[in-house]
């Protein structure tokens, strides 16, 4: 069977079916199964200060409405 078949059979390009063979080759059956990722429970594409100032918005904004609450109280 050529890469060409098998990729028509999945339905994907053939770069997937070369990568595969190339893994296949490099690795063996066990390097075709699959893995973790590296980056799981990492949040991705969101810089770290961005992340910081929504935190300290939505912590500015319970502050905020706990001061109301204590000076409708007066």
């Amino acid at each position: 069977m050529t890469q060409s078949w098998v990729a028509r059979e999945q339905q994907v390009s053939r770069s997937p079916v070369q990568r595969w063979m190339r893994v296949y080759r490099e690795k063996g059956l066990s390097g075709l199964a699959p893995g973790g990722r590296a980056d799981r429970g990492q949040v991705r594409g969101v810089p770290q200060e961005l992340i910081a100032l929504i935190e300290g918005l939505g912590l500015e904004r319970i502050e905020r409405e706990v001061g109301c609450d204590s000076c409708a109280g007066a």
